[in-house]
């Protein structure tokens, strides 16, 4: 398994680093479509918590908007929606009260903004209606809804030439009104709080923020932009928004860290990529980043330090491989009011997963030359430390009792210095004794891994 992003490893030894469980509650099957970009049909997730404190998950599948009950994983009613024109059915939803609201690349039936009531559930859900802006807007990848101000801002056609925003007022919730566009070439994802807009500019390489107090006159108050950014897929900001976090949705292109504090002076702090080596969209939890990682799976992130990144809990929703291409986790939505993480796959599962964030955590040990792995037993994972006290050649493999190797941790180069280097058992993996093996220049020493899920 490769890692080449080596600063995302490295971690302060001395300390307390939380350890934190996702297991699988449910799971749901929508059908899929097989076509020549794979096994494809579900797209995003989000979710609604009702008054009375129960959650549910919204899927968006090739034809339809399902409604799911969290608790139990009853599909309790689906709206039909536009389908025409888009092998991936990309769709994406967010909510304000109990409307949702979800838009897609697709056309045909109910294109454009479409607004669902859910107050209804757990009987049913009310079609509202679909909207389009002044017949401009149809086709949208994404949108977001400043919840606090009221209005709502989705990405008109991103292949448009007039990409950019198109800015909604919501004080008729069924009756979305347009009232300003931010034209910015490129635009892709967005997200939107207390009159900011974050935006991140897909084949532009840039990410940037405006002031849409007045909605009629978008204010640039911060950008970043580097030739050497992949695709710029997403940005989420902290609760604070004295960071923000980005995903670039390119092979080996890592999530990024950007302190924010001074607008005129964003810089990059700590960067950090998952065991497939391409990630798909991040939101912040406080200090955690939750993020969909395609064939990796659901991975959350502790930032609270924000130069050194730490994987703390991974799940893996499509446990076939790690490759860096677009299979498996789509969408993963952490806001719940139950301990749920939704995660959504291509190829038609939702899941539904549990998220222990309260677990005790897990002493670091203070002199690796100990060479003690934690946690042990493993459930999800386990943190490989070493100590190097030159620039060598180090390796690191899982062994079965028989000693033969079933999995390369790492292979490469280091530099003098302390590292963590994190395994995830694959899950066809079954319970049981193992050994990893550390090789560094001519030293070796192997320790006993108990896997217990």
């Amino acid at each position: 398994m490769k890692r080449v992003i080596l600063l995302s490893l490295l971690i302060a030894i001395a300390g307390f680093l939380p350890a934190q469980s996702l297991t699988l509650h449910d799971t749901v099957q929508f059908p899929f479509i097989v076509n020549s970009l794979g096994d494809v049909g579900s797209s995003d997730c989000w979710g609604w918590t009702d008054s009375l404190g129960n959650d549910y998950a919204i899927m968006g599948n090739s034809d339809h908007v399902a409604f799911v009950r969290a608790s139990d994983g009853a599909v309790l009613d689906t709206i039909q929606v536009s389908k025409q024109g888009d092998g991936y059915y990309h769709r994406d939803f967010k909510n304000y009260g109990s409307y949702c609201y979800a838009v897609s690349e697709m056309s045909g039936k109910r294109e454009g903004l479409v607004v669902i009531d859910m107050k209804y559930l757990p009987d049913s859900v009310h079609f509202v209606g679909a909207f389009d802006a002044s017949q401009t807007f149809v086709k949208s990848h994404n949108l977001s809804i400043d919840v606090n101000e009221g209005f709502l801002y989705a990405e008109a056609d991103e292949f448009l030439g007039n990409n950019g925003v198109e800015i909604f007022d919501l004080a008729d919730p069924e009756a979305p009104v347009k009232v300003g566009f931010l034209s910015v070439n490129n635009t892709h994802d967005i997200v939107a709080r207390n009159d900011t807009v974050w935006v991140a500019e897909g084949y532009t390489k840039a990410f940037s923020v405006y002031d849409l107090s007045d909605k009629n006159n978008p204010v640039v108050i911060g950008r970043v932009t580097d030739p050497a950014f992949g695709y710029c897929h997403q940005i989420w900001p902290s609760d604070d928004g004295n960071f923000f976090y980005t995903t670039e949705e390119t092979s080996n292109k890592t999530i990024k860290i950007w302190d924010a504090t001074d607008m005129n002076n964003i810089t990059k702090r700590g960067e950090i990529l998952g065991a497939n080596d391409l990630a798909h969209n991040t939101h912040t939890m406080g200090d955690l980043l939750v993020t969909s990682h395609y064939t990796a799976g659901v991975t959350i992130v502790d930032v609270s330090d924000p130069d050194v990144p730490v994987e703390i809990a991974r799940y893996d929703t499509y446990p076939q491989n790690d490759i860096d291409d677009f299979y498996g986790c789509w969408g993963a939505f952490p806001y719940t009011e139950n301990g749920y993480i939704y995660a959504s796959n291509f190829e038609g599962t939702l899941f539904i997963l549990d998220w222990d964030i309260n677990l005790v955590g897990t002493e670091a040990p203070s002199d690796l030359s100990d060479g003690k792995c934690w946690p042990n037993p493993v459930t999800n994972y386990s943190n490989i430390p070493l100590r190097l006290s030159a620039s060598m050649q180090v390796d690191v493999v899982i062994l079965d009792i028989q000693g033969r190797v079933l999995d390369n941790v790492f292979s490469g180069q280091l530099d003098e210095g302390n590292f963590t280097l994190p395994w995830h058992p694959r899950a066809t993996l079954a319970n049981g004794t193992y050994f990893v093996r550390i090789t560094a220049g001519d030293q070796a020493r192997t320790e006993k891994l108990i896997l217990q899920r």
